[in-house]
């Protein structure tokens, strides 16, 4: 069943009046009718069977018939902190994260960023919403930044469990960190950008309560670091076990 988010300004009196661009592809591209039903989500955790009651060119509204309760968000919180990436890359793991269950992504720059985020942030955030119409999730990925690294952002210790990816880590690897820990409700992970992080901004956030970690003996593109990392997450403490 097709999926629409929706707005609260959508929801008037258990019916649904959809936007202009969910009416065109209701219409002409799904090529529905009055009866049909769709899924219907605010993104906050709620999500309704909806009936399509009025259907012209210019305006489709749904009567919600019922209320979906299916737990589909993963009971471990993850806020990826994500240094900026070149191109498509970044729009590539905004989609993919968000499939993955994160739920707050925080953009940075760091010394080797090469990619501008400041005016691309409200597309990331519609690729967000997409991928979660797409994947089934009731709630949407939270965007925020871009910060620097040195910024305010990580003026006091980081709270909970928190890692930081590093490919010059050569003690500590992913699984022998997560074995030894007690599952947390919330985990901060940092992945840095195309290259990587430099040894002294490792330190700093070393001395912010990250943990370096190692995702093994082959160095992986930071867009695949990211989502493999989640797949292992999700599996240990989340809800892909």
């Amino acid at each position: 069943m097709h999926r629409f988010y929706v707005t609260e300004e959508q929801l008037v009196g258990g019916c649904v009046r959809f936007n202009p661009a969910q009416v065109r592809q209701i219409i002409r591209v799904l090529r529905m009718r009055v009866g049909s039903r769709v899924l219907a989500f605010n993104g906050s955790g709620q999500e309704w069977e909806v009936e399509i009651a009025t259907s012209s060119p210019r305006e489709v509204v749904g009567r919600i018939v019922a209320e979906v309760s299916m737990a589909r968000e993963s009971p471990l919180r993850i806020v990826l902190l994500q240094g900026l990436l070149k191109g498509d890359k970044m729009d590539y793991l905004i989609q993919k994260v968000t499939e993955m269950g994160v739920a707050e992504v925080v953009l940075l720059s760091t010394r080797r960023t090469v990619a501008q985020g400041s005016g691309r942030v409200a597309r990331w955030s519609r690729i967000a919403l997409e991928a979660a119409e797409q994947s089934g999730r009731l709630t949407v990925p939270r965007l925020t930044g871009p910060y620097r690294l040195e910024e305010e952002y990580f003026a006091g210790p980081a709270a909970g469990a928190a890692i930081v990816l590093w490919e010059g880590e050569r003690v500590g690897t992913f699984a022998e960190v997560l074995g030894g820990a007690s599952p947390p409700n919330e985990i901060r992970m940092l992945v840095g950008p195309e290259g990587g992080l430099e040894a002294d901004e490792v330190g700093l956030l070393r001395e912010k309560g990250f943990v370096p970690v190692s995702l093994g003996p082959r160095t992986l593109r930071a867009e695949t670091a990211a989502v493999a990392a989640l797949a292992v997450l999700q599996h240990r403490w989340g809800d892909l076990r």
